[in-house]
């Protein structure tokens, strides 16, 4: 059997990339690697699964999120690191925010939370300063936090309070101060 020297050349760039996914970018050991390992666990709420949480893991560098399937798990592709781990859910109260330590290609313990009803909801729209719709912006408040739709539109379940509110994306900033009563 014969090989030609462009199919070796090939298998060679494929073996080299794919040796590289699972090099460290940086010998900063502070810094994520791309070695994939993942952060798992399951969304309860009233002690049933909860399906269509937002999941969201934050790092340094950058962050990861899903959403949780029917029967309430999760699983989040990640590097190596620790990353803060937190859940939201329309209609529901954010819980604190979880650490999650996670060595290369190993899965972290289960990072469980649950979710209790929301008394109080802050609703809005990201516009632009010209009216424009803003959309995938990320929404902060008290520990809650939302991405708007493609139409601007974002929740965020909170309890009764004065919030800081925070929207971002990239080359955007607001904050503005609201009263949940």
């Amino acid at each position: 059997m014969r090989i030609s020297k462009s199919l070796i050349v090939v298998l060679a760039i494929i073996f080299l990339l794919a040796a590289s996914y699972f090099t460290a970018f940086t010998q900063d050991q502070s810094a994520p690697v791309f070695q994939r390992a993942y952060i798992t666990g399951t969304i309860t709420a009233d002690g049933k699964p909860c399906g269509g949480a937002r999941v969201r893991a934050s790092f340094q560098t950058g962050e990861a999120e899903c959403i949780s399937a029917s029967n309430g798990h999760y699983a989040l592709g990640v590097g190596q690191g620790t990353w803060k781990v937190d859940v939201s859910k329309e209609g529901y109260k954010s819980p604190p925010t979880k650490t999650a330590s996670v060595e290369a290609l190993r899965s972290k313990d289960q990072v469980d939370f649950n979710l209790a009803k929301s008394a109080a909801w802050i609703k809005g729209k990201t516009l632009t300063t010209d009216g424009k719709v803003l959309s995938r912006v990320m929404v902060t408040a008290g520990g809650a936090f939302a991405i708007s739709d493609n139409k601007g539109n974002f929740t965020l379940s909170v309890d009764a309070g004065k919030y800081e509110v925070t929207a971002m994306k990239v080359n955007y900033t607001l904050q503005n101060t609201v009263t949940v009563q």
